[in-house]
């Protein structure tokens, strides 16, 4: 079964985008539960009356290979988010300058200023230039 991002609740394509920032792509899972699991991960979101949908950057698989998991296809950063949401979220996960950055070769053109890009920014954003701003808390 393999869904449309837009067939997923607004709090899954949130995760996902978030995701997203620092991989090309991911695949989500989802598990039907009528009650929220006793703990649920960081990569996981419980939405009350479905279930439990799981993101991951590799294939996710369950280690008591669960019937009840099935997966709902594979999502691209290349269509969730746009190249300015891409390489900023690629400055923020790794606080470096995106070269040829996953599957889809990112690759930020603007001004590089490494003196700014090693302080301790607390946000970072795309001007309409094209170069990155980097906001101090």
């Amino acid at each position: 079964m393999s869904k449309s991002n837009t067939d997923l609740p607004a709090a899954v394509v949130a995760r996902l985008k978030q995701h997203l920032t620092a991989y090309s792509e991911a695949q989500v899972t989802f598990k039907r539960s009528a009650t929220k699991p006793a703990n649920v991960a960081s990569y996981q979101i419980y939405i009350e009356g479905e279930g439990v949908y799981t993101i991951g950057a590799s294939i996710c698989l369950s280690g008591s290979r669960d019937e009840a998991i099935s997966s709902l296809g594979w999502f691209q950063a290349r269509d969730l988010l746009t190249e300015a949401e891409r390489i900023t979220g690629y400055v923020r996960q790794f606080r470096d300058y995106p070269y040829r950055a996953g599957k889809d070769h990112i690759t930020y053109h603007g001004h590089k200023d490494y003196k700014q890009m090693r302080s301790n920014w607390a946000d970072v954003e795309l001007n309409g230039n094209g170069n990155l701003v980097f906001i101090h808390s």
